[in-house]
């Protein structure tokens, strides 16, 4: 659809939506799906992979930290013996990586100890979170099954 269109359809599901009425929409423009969806369900090979709503299935996925060091920091095999670790790289010195699954308590304590610079943990947007329930994401599965 152009734009003035899509527009005008967005606000007729929205005016649905208020009504009650249920929407089953169908839909590969995540924004889109976002704006206008109370539950999301991934489907991959014809079965469902992923329901929920759009913060339970970005929270689903393995969220990636960086963290930046001015003095040591810890070994990568260090944080990959954590429970929630799924990856530890270093692209640079002084600079980790950790893709982590579940509450980070855990690695947020480990990191404390050396001090960081700074940490950065953008949560995952609605596409990221698509993808790894649709990959096959083994963290995206670990996290659905314990939810």
């Amino acid at each position: 659809l152009d734009p003035l269109v899509q527009n005008e359809f967005m606000h007729i599901l929205e005016e649905a939506k208020a009504r009650g009425t249920t929407i089953v929409l169908s839909s590969h423009i995540l924004s889109e799906v976002e704006r206008i969806a109370d539950r999301l369900v991934v489907i991959r090979a014809g079965e469902v992979v992923a329901d929920g709503t759009a913060v339970e299935l970005r929270r689903g996925v393995a969220q990636e930290y960086r963290a930046v060091f001015t003095g040591s920091m810890p070994e990568p095999g260090v944080l990959a013996a954590l429970t929630g670790t799924r990856s530890v790289h270093s692209p640079r010195a002084g600079e980790l990586r950790i893709r982590w699954t579940g509450p980070p308590a855990e690695l947020l304590l480990k990191l404390a100890q050396y001090g960081p610079a700074s940490l950065v943990a953008p949560e995952a947007d609605l596409e990221t979170a698509f993808m790894a329930y649709y990959r096959n994401d083994r963290a995206a599965e670990s996290t659905e099954r314990n939810a």
